[in-house]
């Protein structure tokens, strides 16, 4: 019983940290996108156009 919630606790941390790290890989997602999206978008509407 004692070992089932110590895992409990552990898998919560686990979850929280990845929960964590993939917020903040997708904020820095969402400015990298941001920044490059005009820059990716011209690059297309160029290539179609040509």
């Amino acid at each position: 019983m004692i070992k089932a919630s110590i895992l409990q606790v552990l898998i919560n941390q686990q979850r929280r940290i990845a929960l964590k790290a993939a917020t903040i890989q997708s904020h820095e997602v969402t400015v990298l996108y941001s920044r490059y999206s005009f820059y990716f978008c011209s690059k297309l509407h160029f290539s179609l156009i040509r």
